[in-house]
């Protein structure tokens, strides 16, 4: 029973943010759902391309390996980004009002874009943590052993979430605006907190990755937000 409410808890705390993006903000609007919807499935491509490649070449073969399969799985996915977004507006020209206009709409499509790939991140991480300990009781983190497997997956992916809608939001503007400066600062900003995963990887290392993920995180929204009430 203990074990059952420990996932409970962890689930909210995981997905009570995309719960919360939806529900208030893409629900009431439904080509913004199927924005949602398409980029899940865009991510979930990507994602499949990226694991066939480290299980290539980056499975058990050292930290140099490791690091560039995340720097190529990070290509592949903002690469996916960027192509999802262009191929939506290509059908909203041709086809009419699928994600709206440029400006208010525009920043609408980057949110909803951000909640699918962030919530096909984390129905895949918080998934594979309960299958990883399926049974009668809670499994510890191999990092952290004393912080339960559910709980600290599930900080890990709340604050991935934040980051891929951050991504989002900074990989549409510019794509639309063609500026390729900022597609670069999201690949190495998609790099750097793969990289976060390394460290929790090691031994006590889960509290350091999660803390400094939540910092860039909330940092980033914090910094989204005070430019856009600037302009």
């Amino acid at each position: 029973a203990m074990g059952a409410v420990e996932v409970v808890a962890a689930a909210l705390v995981a997905f009570s943010p995309a719960v919360a993006v939806f529900w208030t903000f893409v629900r009431p609007q439904a080509h913004l759902v199927v924005v949602a919807l398409t980029c899940a499935f865009s991510w979930t491509i990507s994602f499949i391309i990226s694991a066939l490649f480290w299980d290539a070449f980056g499975a058990g073969t050292g930290t140099g390996a490791t690091l560039g399969v995340i720097v190529v799985s990070a290509l592949v996915q903002e690469a996916a980004r960027s192509g999802t977004t262009r191929s939506l507006r290509f059908m909203q020209q041709r086809f009419g009002r699928l994600i709206g206009q440029q400006g208010a709409l525009g920043l609408q499509y980057a949110v909803a874009s951000g909640l699918g790939y962030g919530a096909a991140f984390l129905l895949l991480s918080f998934g594979g943590a309960v299958i990883e300990a399926a049974g009668p009781a809670t499994l510890p983190s191999p990092s952290c052993p004393g912080v339960s497997l559910f709980i600290a997956n599930a900080f890990f992916a709340h604050a991935m979430f934040l980051i891929h809608m951050v991504l989002s939001v900074i990989n549409f503007e510019a794509t639309v605006s063609n500026r390729p400066s900022m597609l670069v600062g999201c690949v190495l900003a998609h790099i750097a907190a793969s990289s976060l995963a390394l460290l929790g990887q090691a031994r006590g290392g889960c509290g350091w990755s999660v803390a400094i993920l939540f910092a860039v995180a909330y940092g980033s929204v914090y910094a989204f937000i005070a430019k856009r009430k600037r302009q």
